[in-house]
């Protein structure tokens, strides 16, 4: 069934496909980093919309493409939880995560 939409909706407003994949623990801390630096900011954000924000604003050459997927491939753990001047201790430890909606840690922020 073709969403019966104008093309110049916000996306925010369309119906939304289930995306199922796994990512490294590491990744996935990382992302829940991006979203407390966001949340910081002000701005109230979900996984979901991260990866949606990433994935269209993501270049679109096939080469630079590539090359992402590649330094992806090669990069430590150690790379992918520095977020801003957050520095890794000498052992990762990396906490546990239910799958499902994140904790919302704005309130212990202050």
């Amino acid at each position: 069934m073709a969403a019966d939409r104008k093309n110049d909706g916000p996306l925010g407003e369309w119906p939304k496909e289930p995306a199922t994949f796994t990512i490294p623990r590491p990744i996935s801390h990382r992302a829940d980093l991006l979203i407390e630096e966001a949340r910081r900011a002000g701005e109230r954000i979900h996984r979901n919309e991260l990866v949606a924000a990433l994935i269209l604003r993501a270049p679109e050459d096939g080469d630079v493409l590539g090359a992402m997927v590649r330094d992806y491939r090669k990069a430590s753990a150690r790379e992918a939880v520095t977020v801003g001047k957050r520095r890794v201790a000498n052992v990762l430890e990396l906490p546990r995560q239910r799958p499902g909606p994140r904790k919302d840690h704005r309130l212990e922020l202050g």
